[in-house]
């Protein structure tokens, strides 16, 4: 109502569209001008049949995504089409036992009648980067970059909620610079966002613009900020509520003009 009365959300209402669901995350994602949005491939659909209609378009491996949850539960990487196949059909069911009997019905008392699809829950599609090793969560307060490095889960391509991370005081300036396009590209007073990095290439693979868990900022002792062009480390504990507050002032003094 804010949004559609002429009034500026904080973040923009689309990132609230955004929380918790992959979907509308990686439309946002295919809609940016920024080559680091669009470091990773996705599809989205909206049911099993979707996909299936697709899928002779699909490369494997790739990694399937449930469009909403977090700690990577309900992420798998698959090699085959069949595997995809057992995959997208558990994260996708939908259906309803009356519900699905009364459709199942309608087929009979209305000709050309097509039943609806038991498997309606949206996912998405990812391509599976080769050698990653782990990722790097970093939450950005306007100039303040808090960074955390995760290494996967054991036997596994995954490093979101497996538990194995540490703060570096190494982090290159590339890492950095990438983060930094990802944040002014979107526009936002905070953001959380997931990077990984293989064969000389960063890429983007999630990111979160409110609600995102603040663990990363809580627990450490320093941070990176950029002055006169250069990255430097500060080593400072910060307040959490003090630096979203600041962050939040900045970006309205920022986009003063525009909001």
């Amino acid at each position: 109502g804010i949004h559609t009365s002429g009034g500026c959300p904080v973040p923009d209402f689309k990132y609230l569209k955004a929380h918790h669901n992959k979907v509308f995350m990686e439309i946002l994602r295919s809609q940016s001008q920024l080559d680091e949005m669009k470091s990773i491939k996705s599809n989205h659909f909206g049911t099993y049949e979707d996909f299936i209609n697709y899928s002779n378009k699909v490369s494997f491996p790739i990694i399937l995504k449930p469009s909403e949850g977090s700690m990577s539960k309900g992420i798998s990487l698959n090699k085959s089409l069949s595997e995809a196949k057992s995959s997208i059909n558990k994260i996708s069911k939908s259906g309803n036992l009356f519900k699905d009997l009364k459709d199942f019905l309608r087929n009979f008392k209305h000709k050309g009648y097509v039943v609806s699809s038991r498997h309606r829950k949206k996912f998405i599609t990812q391509n599976y980067i080769e050698d990653l090793q782990g990722d790097w969560k970093i939450l950005i307060y306007a100039n303040k970059y808090y960074v955390l490095q995760r290494e996967n889960r054991k036997n596994d391509f995954r490093a979101s909620g497996g538990g194995k991370f540490s703060y570096s005081r190494d982090i290159s300036n590339e890492l950095l610079d990438f983060s930094e396009k990802i944040f002014s590209a979107l526009k936002v007073p905070n953001v959380s966002i997931d990077i990984g990095f293989s064969n000389g290439q960063y890429y983007l693979i999630e990111f979160q613009a409110l609600f995102f868990g603040t663990y990363t900022l809580e627990y450490s002792e320093f941070y990176y900020k950029k002055m006169d062009s250069q990255w430097n480390l500060i080593d400072e504990v910060s307040i959490l509520e003090k630096v979203y507050a600041e962050s939040i002032s900045l970006y309205i003094q920022d986009q003063k003009d525009t909001l």
